[in-house]
């Protein structure tokens, strides 16, 4: 699987600056959340293990 660096730099920004996801939703879709809310990350990808024990 190919990754752009779109997805790398939103992969980071979730993981390790997870307080910024906020003003980037707001900006986005024009929302006006506080900062205050919970944010939950949950895994969004799957792994299969292969039959010689490799992982695609």
């Amino acid at each position: 699987m190919d990754n752009t660096p779109y997805d790398d730099v939103f992969r980071t920004l979730l993981t390790d600056c997870t307080e910024l996801m906020i003003p980037v939703v707001n900006e986005i879709f024009h929302t006006k959340y506080t900062g205050e809310e919970t944010i939950c990350l949950l895994q969004n990808e799957h792994f299969i293990k292969m039959p010689d024990g490799s992982m695609n």
